[in-house]
């Protein structure tokens, strides 16, 4: 099992990021009052099965005969889950009163899964007769090893470090009260990212490392289309954050190229479709349940599946029913812990803070109730 050194296939550092809480308390249409967002959690659990298929559709082309495919678009789940978050935070920070409860939000949304996939990966390690990389495993924990030059314990964490700093830059405006002020500053970030694209070659390597790591210069345009998005749902449809979508859009163009324009402008589309209620009918008691569980099965998938692909082909299982039998464990294991580890763990946290929250700030006991 591979724990922290090369990809079996680079194209993991385009797998998307389920981190996207379910959105609670929406409306989905002006006049149409729903609990949620119900397509956008449908597109998360879509998404995340799409880069399962990925990655296992490209192991098995890669070291399996008879193999009919490499299922390629779902690499682009990442921009569409980039997106997606872009919508939900801007729309819960626009719901919450002190910084700390978006911090145990957060926090609670994200560590449990995380942590008893560390273990489930360390343990898989260990059954398989291999070395725990124990260093990358404690420095992991913390979920910050991209920041401090330690490689990720399973290569599709990259992306947790990209939401993490997008958290601390939208928590940083809302506790200087420049949410507000999110029109001037997308811009000013848009217009950065498109002058660091446009120089290209030209600017020093330390600046590109540190825009891209602290800054997300490249995933900031979607980003900020889920947040415009979010303005338009409450605003209506106005001049100016459909101008800020469009540059946004045009500065994926001019930085990163015609391809990733396209796929910008499609995320633009499918999250506005959603966000419009026109994607209903794609919501059901299964795809649902896909997105219930999105994170735990994306966090979980690639190490394991890869191992138990290999595990299958040495004992002669035909490629495509060895990789059907891969998904279906994954999903499986997904599930397992989404309903006995993730949802247990996050509302006991989030009890235990309003409980606290209570004794401490009685003037204030509501938890974020916006977002999961």
């Amino acid at each position: 099992m591979q724990t922290g050194g090369e990809s079996i296939e680079q194209a993991v550092s385009t797998t998307p990021s389920p981190l996207v809480p379910p959105v609670a308390g929406a409306t989905s249409v002006p006049g149409r009052p729903r609990r949620r967002f119900e397509e956008l959690d449908v597109l998360r659990g879509v998404a995340a099965l799409a880069v399962v298929v990925f990655h296992y559709s490209g192991h098995a082309t890669r070291y399996f005969t008879g193999f009919p495919f490499h299922f390629k678009l779902g690499e682009h789940g990442v921009q569409l889950f980039f997106g997606i978050s872009g919508f939900v935070i801007f729309m819960t920070l626009e719901n919450t009163k002190k910084l700390r409860d978006f911090v145990v939000s957060r926090f609670s949304r994200l560590y449990p899964a995380y942590w008893i996939t560390l273990v489930i990966l360390a343990v898989a390690t260990l059954l398989a007769h291999e070395k725990v990389w124990l260093t990358g495993l404690a420095v992991n924990v913390t979920m910050l090893q991209s920041f401090v030059g330690v490689g990720d314990f399973d290569l599709v964490f990259w992306t947790l470090a990209v939401e993490l700093v997008f958290y601390v830059i939208m928590g940083t405006l809302f506790a200087l009260g420049l949410t507000r002020r999110i029109v001037p500053i997308a811009l000013a970030w848009l217009a950065l990212g498109a002058a660091v694209g446009l120089a290209g070659p030209q600017v020093p390597a330390w600046i590109s490392v540190y825009t891209t790591r602290f800054l997300i210069l490249p995933h900031a345009p979607l980003f900020i289309i889920g947040m415009m998005w979010f303005r338009i749902h409450t605003d209506g449809v106005s001049r100016v954050p459909v101008l800020v979508v469009v540059a946004a859009v045009a500065t994926v163009f001019v930085a990163s190229g015609i391809a990733a324009g396209l796929i910008a402008a499609g995320v633009c589309m499918i999250v506005g479709l959603a966000v419009l209620g026109a994607l209903s009918l794609a919501v059901g008691r299964v795809t649902l349940w896909l997105g219930a569980i999105s994170y735990p099965l994306y966090l979980l998938h690639r190490n394991l599946g890869y191992t138990l692909l290999f595990a299958l082909d040495r004992l002669g299982v035909p490629s495509v029913f060895n990789v059907l039998v891969a998904i279906a464990f994954a999903l499986s294991l997904a599930t397992a812990v989404s309903v006995f580890v993730e949802r247990p763990a996050m509302a006991a946290i989030r009890k235990r803070y309003k409980n606290w929250s209570a004794r401490a700030h009685p003037e204030t006991v509501e938890v974020q109730a916006v977002a999961g």
